[in-house]
């Protein structure tokens, strides 16, 4: 948003700007006591900090910033240009000026020019385009170099079946990142499917119900509540919440009744999802499905079940079943689980 590089940047003052022969030492310092991902891209150097009087921190508005033409990046080398037409690592220098968005002289170490973790995802990704191979990240980390990344890539490439092009087509770079929403599963009240939340909303339907007195003193609200005038007694119902089939995910009565209701109706809505988008149970297409999930906080088991005597150390098994029903943490690992456990998952 700032226009500024995503890279590490250390500035550095000590009553003088540091020159250039100080900063030279300082960045060889950084490589023998620090990870390759950990150094600064950029090392700037400045006479003095600005400093905020209000507060005495750093006021990082006033710092300069990160430019090429001011900023030492990593030792420069002489030009080393491929001998003989090595065409894999001149494709290698413009991958990776793609990605750095400068240019690479020499045969430069990748996390001294301004690459960094999320710059190798970048990087491994760009390769793959470019060169029709898939690399992993930590095989940047592992050849680092200009000239060893593109051995090791050339190494790894595998010739392709007659008719199939040597290099994949590169998309054209539009600056846009779009995603395409293929298929959706929800549980609202009054609709459990998208088709019937978007019938209630066109039809500008109420979804909150009013609940009886029967209703309420079956679900133990206390009479004294009941009889209060002032006690609203709306809420928002799903339909069917007793229908969940714990044998079809594996999972047994028990660990049903300690699982909060969100993790059964995610787990629901996941396989309802991937069947509308053609990627159910049996479905060999859902090798790089990832999963990212949150939910809200468990009080199923804070008011229902009686969260003290279901977390009591003293019986494990069942502590250990009410933290993974529960816990946020469990929602999208559990699912990436029962789908194949190399899947990806974020909560």
């Amino acid at each position: 948003m700032t226009g500024q590089p995503v890279a590490l940047a250390a500035y550095i003052a000590g009553g003088w700007a540091p020159s250039t022969a100080v900063l030279d030492d300082i960045r060889q310092h950084m490589k023998a006591t620090l990870a390759p991902y950990a150094i600064p891209a950029h090392l700037v150097p400045l006479a003095v900090m600005p400093i905020q009087a209000s507060t005495g921190k750093i006021d990082r508005k006033l710092l300069p910033d990160i430019a090429e033409s001011h900023s030492l990046t990593h030792d420069r080398q002489p030009p080393h240009e491929p001998v003989g037409g090595d065409n894999g690592l001149i494709a290698m220098r413009e991958v990776w000026r793609t990605v750095l968005r400068r240019d690479i002289d020499g045969d430069a170490n990748f996390f001294d020019v301004g690459g960094h973790s999320l710059k190798a995802v970048e990087l491994a990704l760009e390769i793959a385009r470019a060169f029709g191979i898939r690399i992993d990240v930590v095989d940047i980390f592992t050849h680092p170099t200009l000239a060893g990344l593109a051995a090791y890539v050339t190494s790894q490439h595998r010739r392709p079946a007659a008719g199939n092009p040597a290099v994949l087509p590169r998309p054209a770079r539009t600056g846009r990142a779009d995603i395409a929403v293929i298929a959706m599963a929800c549980r609202f009240p009054g609709a459990d499917s998208p088709e019937a939340l978007w019938e209630l909303i066109r039809e500008g339907r109420e979804s909150i119900r009013t609940l009886t007195d029967s209703d309420l003193r079956a679900r133990g609200v206390p009479e004294a509540l009941i009889l209060d005038a002032q006690y609203v007694r709306r809420a928002a119902v799903l339909d069917r919440v007793d229908l969940f089939d714990p044998g079809y995910f594996g999972l047994s009565e028990r660990e049903a009744v300690l699982m909060d209701p969100q993790h059964r109706l995610f787990l629901e809505c996941t396989v309802e999802a991937l069947s509308r988008a053609g990627r159910g149970r049996r479905s060999k297409q859902t090798a790089n499905t990832g999963v990212w999930a949150g939910c809200y906080l468990p009080s199923y088991l804070v008011h229902h079940l009686g969260a003290a005597r279901h977390l009591d150390p003293a019986d494990p098994t069942t502590f250990h079943l009410a933290e993974i029903g529960n816990d946020k943490d469990y929602l999208p690992t559990r699912v990436a689980y029962l789908r194949g456990p190399r899947r990806p998952r974020h909560c």
